[in-house]
């Protein structure tokens, strides 16, 4: 559905708009987004339900026919599940707003998918599956969702629970991992909980079996098999209670969550130095360095107050460069280089020993689909990562496509010696530089300017249809846009006129309709025409999304004033 607002500076003009171009709600209601930015707007993206603002200050439940229903509250929004709010209570409801049961509850906290809401009744906090059915009873002093995180990558693992003053863990599905006798809990991760008894810290399996006993100042766990223990220092202990690492360190953080073979690296810090080691308790790199920091691709970058040396995590292995210098690095380089700046200049350095591939000579040093792209001026070059040349000197490159963007049909716009033509990913021409400027290749035409004038070649550089439009967008669905004296029609692949000369502007044919525009009093006004020039949707609209040239992708004409969902 479509989110649409009447009058573009006021929220409280909403409608949802569905596929067939239907308004769902027929009284205007509001979206969420200035009350808290933070909010998302109305969607019926979690459910088949929305929350829209009926008045400034209160939030409802709106179903897929645009029915308003039970009231819904700021922070009791989440995830999928109808939390109404009634005469100061709290019910479960289905979808369309029926009572899931004839509970009313003090408050309600939600959960993703998957896992059991906590209900309050009576000052104690209890559990119900999704369906609004009894799991456990009320009996918790508090409860709060906990996420795992540090031994594993991130997720909701359940719930915190308290009573009396004691806490333990719950899962998702409501059943209780670590019994209701600990002080604190902390970090979760590889089956492993951090857990505090009497002021100090130690580690649980899931279960409640010891693992570490409590005995450390602080506890972090560094990897599936081990833990790090503070006493005084940080060291490095295994579940299975050996010594690791001895406690040396004054702190510890992670550097790189893990690798392909499940290795976790923590960066180490002694006085202001630093170095690596990882969750198996290698020592990487020692505490030597001013700075380590992570790059990417298993490597790290190590500060040193003459220059940088980097090391490949995989193997260990410390590389100290020919020259001093700051290094940069990136995972697209693959191991085979790496970036030197040295004396405001950037070189390429070889990975394995170091040495130059090219000089710290040029401007600036990037990424570019894979390859490097090295400026010196306002002259380009691609060189592989290996060092070896793509793109020559010699062709006096200016301007290449961004290397973020994606390519439009696997090519974009170069300019040689002022002149422009196709390149692809590889960093070949396809089209050589022989014009004012281009457009994007589709359908095997190119539109291409020459002494001022737009036409279409092909990739063979034959003109097929000869320059004479003031401006020329791509084919699309055998026909593309052009503009002559002023006016915009369409044209198809062998230069025939299929729509006259007649509107301001015009996008891209899809099953023989295109968005078309007419200006009036210095504005464009949109609709939808059709090859014949009948008008399939009136031009009295700010703005058209219609299909861009890129599969998958639209393109705004105009000015929008609304959010899709």
């Amino acid at each position: 559905m479509l989110w649409c607002r009447e009058v573009y500076d006021d929220p409280m003009s909403g409608h949802f708009v569905n596929s067939q171009g239907r308004v769902v709600n027929d009284t205007a209601v509001g979206d969420r987004s200035s009350i808290d930015f933070s909010i998302v707007d109305p969607g019926f993206n979690s459910a088949d339900f929305a929350i829209v603002r009926t008045d400034p200050v209160t939030f409802s439940h709106m179903d897929r026919e645009g029915r308003i229903g039970s009231e819904a509250r700021v922070g009791r929004f989440g995830y999928g599940v109808r939390i109404g709010f009634l005469d100061g209570r709290y019910r479960i409801e289905s979808a369309d707003g029926v009572p899931l049961s004839a509970a009313l509850y003090d408050d309600v906290v939600s959960s993703p998918p998957g896992t059991c809401v906590a209900v309050l009744e009576n000052g104690k906090w209890g559990f119900v599956d999704r369906l609004a059915r009894m799991l456990i009873q009320p009996q918790f002093d508090r409860v709060q969702l906990k996420y795992a995180g540090d031994g594993d990558v991130g997720g909701l693992f359940g719930w915190r629970v308290e009573s009396g003053g004691q806490v333990g863990i719950m899962d998702r599905e409501g059943t209780i991992v670590v019994p209701i006798h600990h002080e604190a809990v902390g970090a979760i991760g590889s089956g492993m909980i951090a857990v505090r008894d009497e002021g100090r810290w130690g580690v649980v399996a899931e279960g409640g079996a010891w693992v570490l006993a409590p005995a450390y100042d602080e506890v972090m766990l560094a990897g599936t098999n081990s833990v790090w223990v503070k006493q005084g220092k940080w060291g490095m202990r295994s579940v299975g209670g050996d010594e690791l690492l001895p406690p040396a360190f004054d702190d510890v953080d992670r550097l790189h969550r893990f690798d392909e073979v499940g290795r976790a690296y923590w960066k180490t810090q002694k006085g202001r130095l630093y170095g690596i080691v990882s969750s198996q308790g290698s020592i990487l790199v020692p505490a030597d360095y001013r700075s380590v920091s992570y790059r990417g691709g298993g490597v790290a970058i190590l500060e040193l107050g003459s220059g940088d040396s980097f090391v490949d995590l995989s193997t260990g292995t410390v590389l100290v460069p020919v020259d001093s210098g700051r290094l940069r690095y990136w995972p697209e380089l693959r191991r085979q280089s790496i970036v030197i700046t040295r004396n405001s200049k950037d070189g390429l350095l070889d990975f394995k020993t170091g040495k130059y591939l090219l000089p710290a000579e040029h401007d600036s040093i990037g990424g570019w689909h894979g390859m490097v792209c090295v400026r010196k001026g306002e002259h380009l070059a691609l060189f592989t990562v290996a060092g070896e040349s793509v793109l020559g000197w010699d062709t006096f490159t200016t301007e290449l496509p961004p290397d973020r963007e994606p390519l439009v049909n696997g090519v974009g716009k170069v300019v040689c010696a002022g002149k422009a033509g196709l390149i692809n990913e590889k960093g070949l021409i396809v089209l050589a530089c022989l014009y004012q400027d281009v457009g994007s290749l589709s359908e095997g035409l190119v539109p291409a300017k020459q002494e001022g004038l737009w036409g279409y070649v092909s990739l063979a550089d034959e003109w097929i249809i000869p320059p004479r439009y003031e401006q020329a967008e791509a084919f699309h669905g055998g026909y593309a846009a052009v503009r002559q004296d002023g006016k915009v029609g369409l044209i198809n692949r062998s230069g025939r006129v299929k729509v006259p000369f007649q509107y301001a502007d015009a996008g891209y044919v899809l099953n023989g309709r295109f968005p078309v525009a007419r200006e009036q009093d210095g504005k464009l006004l949109w609709g939808i025409a059709d090859i014949k020039s009948r008008v399939i949707l009136p031009l009295e609209y700010d703005c058209v999304e219609w299909i861009d040239l890129a599969p998958d992708t639209t393109r705004y004409h105009g000015k929008p004033g609304w959010m899709e969902f």
